[in-house]
């Protein structure tokens, strides 16, 4: 926590909240994403296990397939919204501390959402081979609006069934 805080300081975050507060958000963000990324590791490699054994297993979907609900989508730029509104509207701190708290997942999620709309538009292009870029720019955190942006874009515009139907540039699907 102290080496968060540091960090914190070091950067001169806007302090809407104290740092300690900040930073216990920080850790709790980090816990749920490395829960997430093991419980989606753990799974892939059990379907592969299973595919080994010639264990018949629903096929996972493509990432052409997944699909944020609107309702979620909706949520979650109001929260990115109230989280900018929160420097502007005095709040109390516990208040800002949630806020803050759920925009950053809306955010992560949209993040995520957005590393599946390139991977979709590599797949399109067939630059498969450059997937490893998109790893190389999801630890950038430069890249991090730019993929946010892809994110929030496609869950209202679903750019994914349209990419995945080759409705740009008619039926052969190129850009």
């Amino acid at each position: 926590m102290q080496g968060i805080i540091e960090f914190l300081e070091l950067l001169n975050v806007n302090q809407i909240i104290p740092l300690g507060n900040l930073a216990m958000l920080a850790s709790l963000v980090l816990f749920a994403a490395m829960v997430v990324m093991q419980s989606l590791c753990v799974h892939l490699l059990a379907i592969l296990i299973l595919k080994r054994l010639k264990v018949e297993t629903n096929t996972p979907k493509s990432y052409f397939d997944l699909r944020l609900p609107a309702w979620a989508a909706v949520l979650a730029a109001v929260l990115m919204i109230m989280s900018k509104g929160v420097e502007y509207v005095p709040v109390d701190e516990s208040a800002a501390t949630v806020i803050l708290a759920l925009s950053i997942t809306a955010m992560v999620i949209y993040l995520a959402y957005g590393i599946s709309v390139a991977m979709c538009f590599m797949h399109v292009l067939g630059k498969q081979k450059y997937m490893v870029l998109l790893v190389l720019a999801v630890m950038i955190p430069l890249c991090y609006p730019f993929l946010i942006g892809l994110g929030f874009w496609d869950s209202f515009a679903d750019i994914k069934t349209k990419l995945k139907r080759g409705e740009f540039n008619g039926p052969s699907g190129k850009l």
